[in-house]
């Protein structure tokens, strides 16, 4: 109730009485320094707690050589999760009628405030526990820990994770089911930190010795350990933003967001993708006007991760009980590049033309090779 609570404080607890000479409505609704109308929170407190209820079915195996092996069903389903829903929308279309014109701006709606359905408030968001979220996966995974010389582990994840909008309580301008759409087909649809594969890699080498050698030489080169993580992962799912060159109301209401024409498939194979066209960026076509376009929340997924980090580190005893360990690490070993992010909002002209020269362009990259020598004195 903490986050709640903090944002309600900021709603108006006296009713304002301005006044304005020698002008009109419009500029007192836009004045600053009044508190009306004034947006409101609210709350449903019959609302049943919110919970998750967590699920795992699975088998375990022992493999010859000291390994085991297992593989898990896990689920989670999130239930009566909070959600944010507008009590006060503007009807879809009200900025196109003839009969909300204002006389002392031709061609502009009048201002929200005389278009709502209760008169006297401007947005009324009520927070309700109707959302839901679930989570299916499979976990396998492997390891040889107890065997002498190596020791490895893998585990695969092969998941699905889906919700109405996250987490509305993140801020107060968090998201908000549409007023107009079933959420289960416009807000419903895959986490951000959704990731269809995730598979990982670990292992300790313990480099064998060598033999007759000098004492110099067999200083320098005994006692070597090799670990590393490998990482391959999936993308994040992503949607395709929309904006123009001028300034266009496809809905005719502030209440309801427009989104592209989902006209064909957004993926790409292996093949076909290129750092300037990650996606295919035909898929999707500018809404036309009175409308809000037919796009889910995610459209294809975003550039996945091949990473390598590596820790060469040796022992020396020095005397009891001093020792000294020196380590090199290495992440991002081969320096492989690694994408992170994709230009995914179409921009149209009054044409209906796409004119972003970098959508579908990759932009951003998770960090290139980074080194790091240590040295430790344990005792």
């Amino acid at each position: 109730m903490a986050h709640f609570y903090k944002w309600s404080i900021a709603q108006p607890p006296l009713v304002s009485t301005p006044e304005l000479y020698y002008g009109t409505l419009a500029q007192l609704l836009g004045a600053s320094g009044t508190t009306f109308p004034s947006s409101v929170l609210a709350r449903d407190y019959n609302q049943k707690p919110e919970y998750t209820t967590n699920f795992s079915l699975g088998i375990e195996q022992q493999l010859p050589w000291h390994a085991a092996m297992r593989a898990y069903y896990v689920g989670a389903l999130g239930r009566h999760l909070t959600w944010r829903r507008h009590l006060n929308p503007i009807a879809l279309g009200a900025n196109f009628s003839p009969l909300n014109q204002d006389p002392t701006s031709p061609g502009k709606p009048l201002p929200p405030a005389f278009l709502r359905p209760i008169p006297g408030y401007q947005d009324i968001f009520y927070y309700e526990g109707a959302a839901s979220s679930n989570y299916h996966s499979l976990q396998v995974s492997a390891q040889r820990s107890v065997a002498p010389g190596l020791q490895f582990g893998a585990a695969w994840t092969w998941s699905k994770a889906m919700d109405y909008n996250e987490d509305p309580r993140a801020n107060a301008g968090g998201a908000t089911v549409s007023p107009f759409i079933r959420p289960r087909v416009w807000n419903y649809g895959p986490m951000s930190w959704d990731r269809t594969h995730v598979f990982k890699l670990y292992y300790v080498w313990q480099v064998p010795n060598p033999r007759r050698l000098a004492w110099h030489l067999d200083t320098v080169l005994r006692d070597w350990r090799l670990s590393g993580i490998t990482t391959f992962q999936s993308g994040a799912p992503l949607g395709v933003g929309l904006s123009t060159t001028v300034a266009t109301d496809f809905t005719g209401t502030p209440s309801q967001e427009a989104r592209v024409l989902h006209v064909a498939g957004c993926a790409l194979s292996k093949a076909e993708r290129s750092f300037y066209r990650f996606f295919n960026t035909a898929c999707v076509a500018m809404p036309p006007i009175g409308s809000f376009g037919n796009a889910a929340k995610a459209l294809f997924r975003g550039p996945g991760r091949n990473n390598w980090d590596l820790a060469v580190f040796k022992d020396i005893t020095l005397r009891e009980p001093f020792k000294l360990q020196l380590r090199w690490e290495l992440y991002n070993t081969f320096n492989h590049t690694q994408f992170s992010g994709v230009d995914a909002t179409a921009r149209f002209d009054p044409q209906a033309r796409q004119v972003n020269a970098r959508f579908g362009q990759l932009t951003a990259t998770w960090p290139a090779r980074r080194m790091q020598l240590g040295l430790r004195l344990n005792f």
